[in-house]
């Protein structure tokens, strides 16, 4: 899920260059996010939520994905552009809050794009022992390491 296009194509680009694949939605999990979804939004994988999605929008998308059956990590992507004077942290922090209330049971990979300052970012997930990556890279190779562990139960 983002909040800008772009990151989830530069994302969806690295796993398909790890072999990874993304989740299909289900019919079930559509009906769920719907509410929290503005008309324009095309309710496919990866999620688009457009740059209008706040950290509420962050919270619920996020919280239905992890308790989805379907979805066995969840990558939220996030673009903070200076100009709009977000905070570094604000959005981050519902999906954290998501992860914390669904008792962190999956991997939630988060990526933050931009910004002109991330120490408040990097204050609460350290606070948090919470994960965030910089790049799509990163979160591609993060999530490959993974399940690569996983396959050999390391």
């Amino acid at each position: 899920l983002t909040n800008s296009g772009g990151s989830s194509v530069l994302f969806s680009d690295k796993v398909e260059e790890f072999n990874l694949t993304l989740a299909a939605f289900s019919d079930a999990l559509k009906q769920k996010i719907q509410p929290y979804l503005i008309s324009l939004v095309k309710i496919q994988n990866p999620l688009d939520m457009i740059g209008v999605a706040a950290e509420q929008q962050f919270y619920e998308i996020t919280k239905a994905m992890l308790e989805d059956s379907d979805i066995d990590i969840v990558v939220p992507c996030l673009v903070i552009p200076p100009f709009l004077e977000m905070k570094s942290d604000e959005h981050y922090r519902g999906m954290i809050r998501a992860w914390n209330e669904t008792k962190r049971l999956k991997p939630l990979v988060p990526f933050v794009f931009f910004g002109e300052n991330f120490m408040d970012l990097r204050e609460f997930a350290k606070k948090e022992e919470a994960p965030v990556f910089f790049t799509p890279t990163e979160a591609a190779y993060a999530i490959k390491v993974l399940l690569d562990r996983m396959k050999l139960k390391i």
